[in-house]
């Protein structure tokens, strides 16, 4: 008799020969294994232009025609992604032609959305056009459709546009918008222009599909923008007294939404009609995720907002100031490297400055202060007192690591931005109200001992000449004992820099940015202009004024330049044209 393995072996070679059996009677089998043949021939990155453009003729002899009865199924779906992503022009259009009318159907399917996918990126603008046609009147069905919202996103967001992408919005306005559609872009506000008789039912429609999709316990909105834009337009345009159901609703949403422009005017708007119990709870929902949303372009901005509204600050400053100043937050992750980031910089420095319009884009002041209205109304806390209690919550973390990372901080841009204000308004344990007789008449002395520890670590930089620079830093390399893994770190972490254009190697006084934050320091920044006034309104020979300079770092600077000054006066009359920002940093020295 057979033993146990030789008749698991034979059960196996007959469920085999069954499943080959079976597929072989499916239809169109025998174009199937043909065609994932030659795309598996295709597939190959190092072919042949002249035998890739071969094997297409032979896939598209096999495909054409049959492309819509085989792709709904997995293996044969990529074949066709195959032929349009390998495809010549003529081919891929060929095989858009044949599925023309068929797309909203096609995205719905598992494997059939990836062909429409491929449709937008591959096939010609007419197709692409097709396409978005093709969803026309369906948006309100394929936006719940798991795998067609994917697409239609793709499609709006990607390869839209404004016409198309305000014709796609317009669904949620109502039944009306959905069936008749005109050549012209209609935007709600357009539309209420014309017809403010309408406004009442547009926004019913826009409040009813919103809810409907909040409401659904699967709804996942972060990654589909026409969401977040029809969201912005009913908070926009609806009573606020009506809004306050779907805010609840939002509250959950909130984090994968904050990425983008109108998901993030969103989540600002929340937080504003927001009263103290549910902004304790948007503000505990970013747990884990406020370094990366301070990383955003627009998340940062949901930030500010917080900043401005929550007037429980200590919970703000465990839970968002905290988490800003951690290190390690995210694995490899330092608090510096946030300082360093373009919008991390700037929540940064809305902590230690405010709505000042010399770092703050001038736009986003304008929103900030666009709702102040809606702000006195749900928050009570007095502004300069909340400002103060959060500027002595990050001070101590900027001090310190301004100090411990200076070298790389004063190199950049960003991070020298915030090195500068931190000089100029950070606050410590010293720091009383101005009301206080002890601390006016002490103010000076108490705020150079506060930032004399920083001052200090920025001058020593300027120490030396480059040569000497050099050798001190490799002989300090020298003395530490060997240590294969520090060695690594560094060796990464000096590659980070330079892939982010931050040199440490380079001198201070030959530095670009380092220079323009030594000038900025010894100086005073310029000062942002008022709203609504221009350059020209000041006579060509009126300096721009200037925000105060700090007067004890020119001591400590020149001490460390004394040493060598010969030489970088040299270093100076060598290239005039390439040495300008150490010109500028004697010539502030001796001014």
């Amino acid at each position: 008799s057979s033993s146990p393995v030789e008749k698991d072996k034979k059960s196996r070679q007959e469920q085999k020969a069954l499943q080959t059996e079976r597929r072989a009677a499916k239809p169109n089998a025998p174009l199937i294994q043909t065609a994932k043949r030659i795309w598996e021939s295709l597939r190959v990155k190092k072919i042949k232009p002249e035998e890739k453009a071969k094997l297409m003729l032979e896939l598209m002899e096999l495909v054409s025609g049959k492309a819509k009865d085989i792709i709904f199924k997995h293996d044969a779906s990529r074949i066709v992604q195959c032929a349009l992503k390998y495809g010549n022009q003529e081919q891929r259009d060929s095989i858009a032609e044949e599925l023309l009318g068929r797309y909203a159907d096609i995205s719905k399917a598992q494997y059939g959305r990836f062909i429409i996918s491929k449709i937008l990126n591959y096939c010609s603008r007419k197709y692409r056009t097709e396409v978005i046609k093709d969803f026309y009147g369906k948006v309100r069905k394929l936006i719940r459709h798991k795998d067609a919202a994917i697409v239609l996103e793709e499609a709006y967001s990607g390869f839209a546009n404004a016409a198309e992408r305000t014709a796609l919005l317009e669904e949620f306005y109502g039944p009306e918008f959905a069936l008749f559609k005109t050549d012209g872009a209609r935007t709600i506000a357009t539309l209420l222009e014309q017809h403010p008789n309408k406004k009442s039912a547009i926004v019913k429609n826009l409040r009813e599909n919103l809810m409907s999709l909040l409401s659904k316990a699967t709804s996942n909105i972060g990654q589909t923008t026409i969401v977040h834009r029809a969201l912005l337009e009913y908070l926009t345009y609806a009573e606020e007294r009506d809004s306050a159901d779907l805010l609840e609703l939002l509250q959950d949403h909130l984090l994968s939404i904050v990425h983008t422009r109108e998901g993030a005017r969103v989540v600002q708007i929340c937080i504003l009609r927001s009263g103290p119990k549910d902004r304790k709870h948007i503000v505990k929902s970013l747990k884990g995720f406020v370094g990366k949303v301070a990383r955003e372009q627009y998340g940062h901005a949901a930030l500010l907002t917080l900043f401005d509204c929550v007037d429980d600050t200590v919970l703000v400053q465990k839970a968002i100031v905290g988490e800003l100043v951690k290190d390690g937050q995210n694995p490899g992750e330092l608090f510096a490297d946030l300082l360093r980031d373009k919008y991390g910089s700037k929540v940064a420095l809305y902590l230690l400055s405010g709505r000042d319009r010399f770092w703050q884009p001038g736009y986003l002041v304008d929103e900030l202060e666009g709702a102040d209205t809606v702000r006195a109304r749900t928050s009570k806390k007095d502004d300069v007192l909340r400002r103060r209690q959060l500027l002595e919550a990050i001070s101590p973390a900027l001090l310190e690591t301004c100090e411990k990372h200076c070298a790389e901080l004063i190199r950049d841009r960003n991070g020298g931005n915030v090195v500068q204000e931190t000089v100029r308004t950070a606050i410590g344990e010293l720091t009383l109200s101005d009301e206080d007789e002890v601390w006016v008449r002490h103010k000076a002395f108490w705020r150079f001992q506060l930032i004399t520890p920083l001052l200090t670590a920025i001058a020593a930089l300027a120490k030396g000449t480059p040569e000497e620079a050099t050798a001190a830093a490799a002989a300090t390399t020298a003395a530490v004992p060997f240590n294969a893994v520090q060695k690594l770190k560094d060796a990464a972490t000096t590659a980070r820099f330079a892939a982010e254009g931050v040199d440490t190697t380079e001198h201070v006084l030959v530095n670009r940015s380092a220079t323009f934050n030594l000038v900025n320091l010894l100086k005073g920044r310029p000062v942002a202009a008022l709203k609504g006034s221009t350059k020209e309104e000041l006579a060509p020979e009126t300096p721009s004024p200037a925000s105060s300079p700090v007067p004890a770092f020119a001591p400590l600077l020149l001490e460390a330049i004394l040493p060598s000054l010969p030489h970088w006066l040299a270093h100076c009359a060598a290239d005039p044209r390439r040495t300008s920002g150490t010109a500028h940093v004697l010539l502030a020295l001796l001014e």
